[in-house]
Order: structure tokens, then sequence, then C-alpha cells
């Protein structure tokens, strides 16, 4: 890969998705599928026609071969591992309901949960203009521990932007092991994406208190989070929409654009991958706002993690505008 672009790494999985919506039965149909938050995020940013790389390991399975297969025809190109000793990690997710999945993973000693600093060198990292990396792959392994710090201590020595996305998964650890575990790299990250819940649990709080305040408390929350060390910080809400603390102290919201909910999976990995696509583009704040909301938007219109991301001129037909005309929903807030 040439100078610029992203880099990611963690665990991709194969996924089996029931096609149906109801309780899981003998014949049920299931389409095969690509998941994982790391490479959602290249996939997203490789469609905006943005350069990403990503880093993982797989089995020396056909799982394995129908992700490589599956990341080179999105445009990502790979430094992936293939480990002849463990397989590749799978996930089952069904939709016992409408707009609801259920989730269950096949991921103990897979694969991907093996990746360490040996993985990689310092060129991927230090060639990059941004690294981004998740909650999701410290929690996998001591390893998977070591190769994110490893990634963003090589970021941080070469002037790489690092992007963090606090991913909480409840399946991998509790809030208390995440939050001592996380810390770390919540504080030598550029750029750092949590939901209100995964503010909270950064800064160590329980609940929102009086719900009343909520519409307020997430620019508390953003420049709570910015004290711990990122320059800028993303929260997001979900259909409430997203807020920014950028490093002059400024502040801004973006409204959620309405969608259809078919499923949800991977919206969230679809915004920061939006929000990325247009930082390595340099375009202003509500731009990126605008259009992390709009392929977050585009990422629940129908089941798979980034099967619905959007392409460029998918984007610019979504917004009903060149998306990198200047956005006129994305509020700057006065404090």
């Amino acid at each position: 890969m040439t100078n610029g672009g992203l880099v990611t790494m963690g665990e991709a999985l194969v996924a089996l998705r029931a096609t149906d919506v109801g309780t899981t039965r003998m014949g049920d149909r299931f389409a095969l599928d690509i998941a994982g938050a790391e490479s959602n995020v290249a996939v997203g940013v490789a469609r905006l026609g943005g350069r990403a790389r990503f880093i993982g390991r797989v089995g020396d399975d056909d799982a394995g071969r129908a992700i490589e297969r599956a990341l080179r025809g999105e445009g990502v190109d790979l430094a992936i591992i293939v480990d002849a000793d463990r397989p590749t990690g799978m996930l089952l997710a069904t939709s016992p309901a409408p707009a609801r999945s259920r989730v269950t993973y096949g991921r103990a000693m897979s694969a991907g949960s093996r990746l360490s600093p040996d993985d990689f060198d310092v060129e991927t990292i230090a060639s990059a203009e941004l690294l981004h990396v998740t909650g999701i792959t410290p929690a996998l392994s001591a390893t998977c521990t070591a190769a994110v710090a490893a990634a963003i201590t090589i970021a941080r020595r070469n002037a790489v932007t690092v992007s963090f996305d606090v991913n909480y998964r409840s399946k991998l650890w509790s809030r208390e092991q995440a939050a001592v575990s996380l810390l770390p790299f919540v504080e030598q990250c550029d750029l750092l994406f949590a939901g209100i819940d995964e503010a909270l649990l950064l800064l160590g709080r329980d609940s929102l208190g009086n719900p009343s305040d909520r519409a307020h408390n997430p620019i508390a929350l953003a420049d709570a989070l910015h004290d711990l060390g990122p320059r800028t910080v993303v929260i997001t809400d979900g259909a409430d929409g997203s807020w920014l603390r950028s490093p002059d102290g400024a502040h801004y919201r973006q409204p959620a654009l309405p969608t259809t909910v078919i499923d949800s999976t991977g919206a969230g990995d679809a915004f920061a991958a939006g929000f990325l696509a247009e930082t390595l583009r340099d375009a202003p704040v509500p731009v990126r706002l605008r259009v992390a909301a709009a392929c977050g938007a585009r990422a629940c219109v129908g089941r798979g993690d980034w099967r619905n991301a959007p392409t460029r001129r998918e984007l610019e037909s979504l917004l009903g505008t060149d998306s990198t005309s200047s956005a006129s929903n994305t509020e700057p807030i006065e404090r």
C-alpha cells in the first residue's frame, strides 16, 4: 500500500445470518456473510474511495478464504496471517423479531484471537495516515492487547492519527475489566468514538442521573472524555444523533438521518467509516459528521455488517447533494 490511507486491525469472522424472522428451527435458511468491527470500517472507507488496509489472522479453512476473497473484492488491502493451527472465528445471527438481532459467537481459541505484535511490521503502521482500532480486539486475548498497544505506539512515534472506537461488548468482559484495560488506549488516541453508555463506562459512572437532562449530557461527557487525552471526541446515541467536541473546544451536534431500521448491526462501524473517510479527505467537521450519519442510516436498511455500506455515488444520492458540500443540519453549539 502506498503511503497514506487507513490501517486497522482485529478479528474478521464468518457470519451465518438467518434470512427469516422468528425462532430458529431446523430447515431455516441462512446466508453467509463477513463480520468484524474493524473489517467493517475498512470496507466502509474503501467503498467511499479511501485507501484501507486490514491486519488480522484467519484459519487455514474455507471460512478464512471467504474472508480474504470478500475483503479483497471490496478493495481492502490485506495483511493477513493464515494460521494453520486455529480455525477462523464464526458467529450465528438470528432475528427473533423484526428489527432485532441475536448473536452467538464461536470465537474461543480462534485464529483472530491469536493476533500479536509479530503479525505486522513498523512500516505498515508508520506509512498510514490513520490507525483505527477498537475495544473489541483487546478483549480477545493478551496477545491482541499487546498488538493494539504496539500499533498505537508506532503510530504516535510516526505522527499517524490514532482513532479508537470503544465498542464495548459485555459478552467479552465486564464493565470494570473494560474500563481498566481500555483507558490507556483512550488516553493515547487522537480521535475517540463512544456511545453514551461507553462514555459512562470510561468515566466510572453508572447512570445518567436525571433522565430529563439526557439531551444535555453528551456535551459534558465529550468534554470529560477530552480531558482524558483525545483531541476529538465523538459521542453517538443512535436515533438521537451524535455530538462532537473538537480540539479547539467547539461543539457540534448532528441529528440522525431518517431511515428504515431492518437491522442496526454494523451501523456504528458504518458511522465511524464515514467519519474517517471524510477525515482522510480533510473535509470540514460538519461534513464528516453528516457523511457519518448518512452511512450509519444506510447500514440499517438491511441485514449484514457492511452489506449496505454506501459507495461515494450512493452517498451523494442519499444526501441529495455533493457529499463534500456544507452540512446544513449539523449544528455548532454555543456554550
